[in-house]
């Protein structure tokens, strides 16, 4: 058996990255805090507008050949609606996604936009 260790693996060209190919890898992740307005961690994310209270788009770095990529999310806070906390249908496309979280009211079960102190979603699917 070998092993191969190695500090930095470039393509060919000697510059670029290794393109991941067939391959279930993560294509973008974020943890952004939506009531500070602070990305905590992201990968492939250019930027992220808090548009309104609950409201905000992510743009990713590359974008995915399609818009119909596998998304797992996850919605939480530290308030008094922490156990409630839910991850809205997004508007996705293949330059950003536009997420809504907000969380289920104890009258009447009517979903109320909220910002969240805990965003995450994980992406993966095809690079342009």
């Amino acid at each position: 058996m070998s092993t191969l260790k190695a500090d930095t693996i470039v393509a060919s060209d000697g510059s670029s990255p290794v393109t991941l190919t067939k391959q279930v890898a993560a294509k973008a992740f974020l943890d952004y805090n939506q009531t500070t307005d602070v990305v905590n961690k992201s990968f492939n994310i250019s930027s992220v507008t808090d548009s309104t209270t609950g409201d905000f788009t992510s743009s990713f770095v590359s974008s995915f050949d399609d818009a119909f990529y596998p998304l797992g999310t996850l919605a939480g806070e530290t308030s008094v609606n922490a156990s409630n906390r839910i991850f809205g249908p997004p508007i996705r496309a293949t330059g950003n996604i536009r997420t809504f979280i907000g969380y289920v009211s104890s009258t009447g079960g009517n979903i109320i936009l909220s910002d969240n102190q805990i965003n995450d979603f994980i992406i993966h699917g095809d690079l342009a």
